[in-house]
C-alpha cells in the first residue's frame, strides 16, 4: 500500500514538472497509445509476436 501511495506522489510530481514539447509528446504517446507513436514505444514487437503465436497454438489444442 505504501508503494502505491509513493507511486501516486511520484506521478503527481511528474505531472507538475515542466516538460519540453517533445517530452510532452513522448509522455502522451507512452501513456495513451495512439496512431503514429511507434517511435516512442518500448514494446519488443518480436516478443509480442512470439507470445501471440504461442497463444494461438494453445487455443488450437484446447
Amino acid at each position: 500500500m505504501k508503494n502505491e501511495a509513493s507511486n501516486k506522489e511520484t506521478n503527481r510530481k511528474d505531472f507538475n514538472a515542466e516538460m519540453s514539447y517533445n517530452e510532452a509528446k513522448e509522455w502522451i504517446a507512452k501513456t495513451t497509445g495512439g496512431h503514429g507513436t511507434s517511435i516512442y514505444s518500448d514494446t519488443d514487437v518480436a516478443e509480442v509476436r512470439e507470445q501471440n503465436a504461442k497463444s494461438m497454438e494453445q487455443a488450437k489444442t484446447e
